[in-house]
């Protein structure tokens, strides 16, 4: 697994939301990464480093999703209205940066965005505690939504995989991050 930053080396500096969000970016693209490696390790195949970098997408897209519900009660609305679109910009230019190498010139960053846009409605529709963190129907629609970014062999099997363990996996790792990057009361 990657290193995380799980804190800021001088704590006692203020961070603004686009320093707080290209940290989170940047953890968060990482989680993805090694949740996306796991999966291949367990034996389901993807096809090709663009088929990776859907799958990718999806985690990330978990990821800010869960970044705004954990920080509901941490950060006040307008910084937390400043942090997620800042952690998304960050995201999508991570993802235009990777897509240009394996898919070549295109507005990947938006594609980005907009996937995200469509997935934010379906996600906050879902179950989430500050105690237990995503509920199932969050992490079956990660589950879903990575399924239909793999390839037709591996659809009946990756969404319960990723249900009962990517996605807590994902969601603990990101907590104790989060923990550190932005503390209560901040």
């Amino acid at each position: 697994m990657p290193r995380l930053s799980r804190h800021w080396n001088q704590r006692e500096t203020p961070r603004s939301a686009d320093q707080t969000a290209s940290a989170l970016s940047v953890n968060i693209w990482r989680l993805a990464g090694d949740a996306l490696l796991a999966l291949e390790n367990e034996g389901f195949e993807t096809a090709d480093w663009s088929q990776r970098l859907d799958v990718i997408a999806q985690f990330a897209i978990f990821g800010v999703h869960l970044v705004d519900r954990e920080t509901q009660s941490r950060l006040p609305d307008e910084e937390r209205a400043r942090l997620i679109p800042s952690l998304a910009r960050h995201l999508a230019a991570l993802m235009q940066d990777n897509r240009l190498e394996c898919d070549g010139p295109g507005e990947h960053a938006a594609h980005f965005i907009e996937l995200l846009d469509a997935q934010a409605e379906t996600y906050a529709s879902c179950q989430w505690s500050e105690e237990e963190g995503p509920g199932f129907a969050l992490c079956r629609e990660l589950g879903d939504a990575v399924a239909g970014s793999m390839g037709e062999k591996d659809q009946e099997w990756i969404a319960t995989y990723v249900i009962d363990r990517e996605a807590p996996k994902f969601a603990t790792a990101l907590r104790r991050v989060l923990r550190g990057l932005v503390p209560s009361g901040s």
